[in-house]
Parts: structure tokens; sequence; C-alpha cells
């Protein structure tokens, strides 16, 4: 750890929108790590557009970290437009550098593309998706993802990655840049009232979104590869089985991809006559989603990709059962889970049956202490910027 009776400033670019929930999630649990358990060796900004939802915005400012509020980050406005230009014309950042010059920022940390900025950089890349499925990809995000990962392999001091999985794929596709490659496995925190989640606010939760019997939750995006058509044909093999399985889905419904994609699988449903078996809920608030956590049979991941799953470790953080199709990254996430086979209904559909069977005892599941977890976290990622303060004796980069 850096030793230094000045606390460092540590900036952070986080997502400015809903449109990545998973990457909102992963923020709010790395700067609760940071806050719960920091030594106050270093203070922590976030840095976010004006005009970003309130909502998003509140959800930063709880995790005890300063917000700060500019309009470069408010694409298309004037401040926008004009760093973005100085950076275009002279290859640098200086609207956004001089601001992080206002708060002596020593260190940007998980950059997701070159920021060019004039400090130390601590890069992310959250999972190696286009490279393993690419077909999910337009030719031109083909392009512009190898161009960002690139550009964040060579630039950054450091690269975290979220899973061994990840750093694996990190060493394949960008040996030259293997040494900067670190794992820092996040842990989610659930929210306070989850343990204080009444049968009287179950009750609520069955009469909001018509629940009538036991349920399997998947609280998953509605993009293509999150696999919901491979749960549509399980479900529909289930029944064909004599199986009466109730799946409540939750997400934002849309896939920026495919515009279709999410009308077919409505209308699947419609097709197939499973109105009474699957639930589309949207997006829905925060403390729904944990409750419908809690009350579940258990929550289901069919994903057919994940870096490090924000809903798997929500899931290990309370304690909760959970089907996940056979990733090499979920089984190292989340060895004690029940697993199927990700391109197998047949397989889906067995799992679905057994585990909704009346007689099925749903095991109880032991986890190593979301305290030590989290302080494990936050120690990975210390060390992690540690190591990259120390390249620059002087530390304050930005000054």
């Amino acid at each position: 750890m850096v030793s230094e009776s000045k606390q460092i400033a540590i900036g952070f670019f986080p997502p400015q929108d809903k449109s990545w929930m998973g990457g909102v999630n992963y923020y709010c649990n790395l700067f609760q790590a940071l806050s719960k358990h920091s030594d106050n060796s270093f203070v922590a900004f976030a840095f976010v557009g004006k005009k970003m939802p309130k909502d998003i915005i509140a959800l930063y400012e709880q995790c005890d970290i300063t917000v700060i509020k500019t309009s470069i980050f408010d694409r298309f406005s004037f401040s926008w437009f004009v760093d973005r230009i100085l950076w275009k014309v002279f290859g640098k950042r200086f609207i956004l550098n001089n601001l992080l010059k206002k708060h002596s920022i020593a260190l940007i940390s998980h950059i997701q593309s070159d920021m060019a900025v004039d400090c130390r950089k601590i890069g992310w890349l959250p999972d190696f998706q286009h490279l393993h499925l690419p077909g999910m990809f337009s030719e031109r995000e083909l392009v512009d993802r190898d161009k960002s990962f690139r550009s964040v392999a060579s630039t950054s001091d450091a690269v975290i990655l979220s899973s061994y999985d990840a750093l694996n794929d990190f060493n394949k596709f960008f040996p030259k840049y293997a040494h900067k490659g670190r794992v820092a496995q996040f842990v989610s925190q659930p929210p306070l009232f989850y343990s204080e989640l009444s049968a009287e606010d179950r009750d609520a939760l069955s009469n909001k979104y018509l629940i009538d019997r036991p349920y399997i939750y998947v609280p998953n995006q509605f993009w293509r590869h999150k696999n919901h058509q491979l749960l549509l044909d399980a479900v529909l093999l289930s029944k064909k089985q004599g199986a009466n399985p109730l799946v409540l889905c939750s997400g934002l419904m849309e896939d920026y991809r495919d515009n279709s994609y999410v009308d077919s699988l409505v209308k699947y449903v419609s097709d197939n006559g499973l109105e009474s078996n699957v639930k589309f809920l949207g997006l829905i608030p925060y403390k729904d989603v944990f409750s419908l956590i809690k009350f579940s049979l258990f929550v289901l991941n069919p994903s057919k990709f994940e870096g490090w799953s924000s809903t798997v470790e929500e899931c290990k953080s309370v304690g909760k059962m959970m089907l996940l199709s056979d990733l090499a990254v979920h089984k190292e996430q989340y060895p004690d889970a029940e697993f199927f086979s990700v391109d197998s209904p047949e397989s889906l559909s067995e799992k679905i049956v057994t585990l909704t069977s009346e007689t099925y005892q749903l095991p109880i599941v032991d986890f190593p202490s979301l305290e030590i977890r989290t302080q494990n976290y936050y120690k990975v990622y210390v060390d992690v910027y540690s190591q990259v303060l120390l390249l620059d004796k002087a530390r304050i980069c930005c000054s």
C-alpha cells in the first residue's frame, strides 16, 4: 500500500445512464467496498454528466463517494463538443485534464478506452464477448471494440479483469501486455432492507406482479447473448413433460443490436401458450429486484457469456441458490450452483423439472463471510493502484 500522509485522489468515469445496469451495479459495489474499508490513504471521485438520470446519480452518492457533475460528459453539450474537437485536433483533452488537475487527481481508474488524460491509468476490460461471440456484434462494433480494447491494454499502467477466465483471454489476445493484467473479483453488497423483507412484503410483491405460485427468477437484460430464447424453449419442454413452472424475467426490454429480438420473445410466448408460465416484467425498482430474489425458489442465469455476473454475485451475497449455464466463469464464480449445458434446452428443462418438483429439497447455500470477501476485494484493488502509483515517484501526476 502507498504510505503517504497526503491522500491520493482517484477518479472514476462510471456509466452515465441505465443502458448498462450491470455496469452501474459494478461501480456501486466497488465504491461501497472502497468506502467501507478505506484507511483514508485515498479519496475517490466519480465524474458524471449534469444531465445524468437523478436516480443513477443517487446510487453513486449513496456509496459515500464524491460525485462531480460536469457537462463534459453530457453528449452533444457545448463542453462535450469543445473537448472532443480539441482532442481530435491536438490529441489531448485539455478541458478534461484541467478538471482533473483542479481536483488533484493522481489516477484514473477503470477506463475502458484511451481517455488521453495526463494521469496514471488503470484500465478495466469486463469481458471479451466480442471475440468469443462475434455474431452478436456488427462489423463496426467489432472494429471499435478491438481498437478500444487494444488501446486500454497499451495505454494503461495496469488492467483489471473481473475473473481468471477473463485474465486467460487477456493473456491470449494481448500477450505483449500480459504483465499488466490483474484480477479483482468484485463483491456485491446487498441492500440493508433485504434481511428485513417479510411475509407482508412477499404478499405485496405477489399482488403487484400477479404471482400465483412458487417461481424462478431471471434478472437479466434482454440482450440476445443472455439466452432468453433457450429459456423459453426449455419452459415449453418442461410443460410437455407435465411440469408447470413460473419464470419471472426482469430487465430493460431492449436489444440495441437487434430491435426485433424482444418482440420475437413476446411472440414466442404467445404462440406457444406460455403466458401463465413466463412473465416479462421489464425494468423494475431496485427493491423489487432483491425482493424477487429473496422469495424465489432459485435464481436462473442462462447467459451464453459473462465477465463476472453481478446477478450471480448478488445471489452469493445473500446466500441464494442458483441455476447457471455451464460457463467456465460461472463455475469459477459459484462452484456450488446447479449447472446446465448452455446450448441445450433439454438440459435446462431437465433441471427446471427437477428443481421445481414438490419433492425436491433445495440445498442451503453456505458462502465465505461477505465481510471477508469484500475486504479481500478492497485489498486487491488497493494493491493494484499502489503498484501503479509507485511507477511515478511524484505520485501526483496531474499537478
